[in-house]
């Protein structure tokens, strides 16, 4: 792991922290894999300087290392990455960012509408994801989840007729369908919990759990 002060910036230098992780071999090598898999569909080459640039993990940021210690800058950054994945599923599946119309009030009505919504989703993904777990030692998919519910319009229709109680059933029964396929690493989540720091994330999740 290295730390260097750096600028970014042409008309305005900004001072940052550049932390840069030695990523393991395995990952190494499947870097470069996709790397040039990616450059032949281009009708590319790759060369010598790229394949080296990506033996590492690169990250930058203004916060002080009084604050954030390189060490932990990789696992700062996986939760970071984790809201973003958040505010692309609302965009996606919920389109957020589409509004029709002019009128303040028929905006906000929008938002606060769209907003509900998503409280009530990440609350029947929280009980799915704890179930799906529980029972089954599986990982939910909240894309799979968000899709199943908006699809048919079953979240609507479930409260418009009262019937979230068979909506409920029918989430449990089928469960499995929404769940990911069974994952060789651990969850950013049982990464966290088990204070596994980012540079040991790289190590297959038998050896991990076991270490755990």
């Amino acid at each position: 792991m290295i730390e260097l002060a750096v600028f970014v910036g042409q008309a305005e230098r900004l001072p940052c922290r550049l932390i840069g992780y030695r990523l393991p071999p395995a990952v190494v090598n499947e870097r470069r894999r996709k790397a040039r898999a990616k450059a032949i569909k281009k009708g590319r080459a790759l060369t010598q300087e790229t394949l080296a640039w990506l033996e590492f993990a690169f990250f930058i940021t203004t916060v002080p290392a009084t604050l954030w210690p390189a060490a932990v800058i990789g696992t700062i950054y996986r939760l970071r990455w984790q809201v973003e994945l958040t505010f692309k599923r609302w965009k996606s599946l919920l389109a957020l960012q589409v509004l029709k119309g002019t009128r303040p009030e028929r905006i906000r009505c929008l938002l606060y509408g769209r907003l509900i919504v998503i409280v009530l989703l990440g609350m029947l993904s929280r009980l799915a994801a704890w179930y799906a777990q529980a029972q089954h030692q599986r990982e939910l998919s909240l894309h799979k989840m968000t899709n199943w519910l908006t699809r048919k319009d079953r979240l609507a229709r479930a409260f418009d007729h009262g019937s979230l109680a068979d909506l409920l059933e029918q989430l449990v029964e089928g469960i499995l369908r929404l769940c990911k396929q069974k994952r060789k690493r651990l969850t950013t989540k049982q990464l966290i919990d088990n204070h596994i720091h980012y540079m040991d994330s790289f190590i297959d999740k038998a050896t991990l759990v076991q270490q755990a």
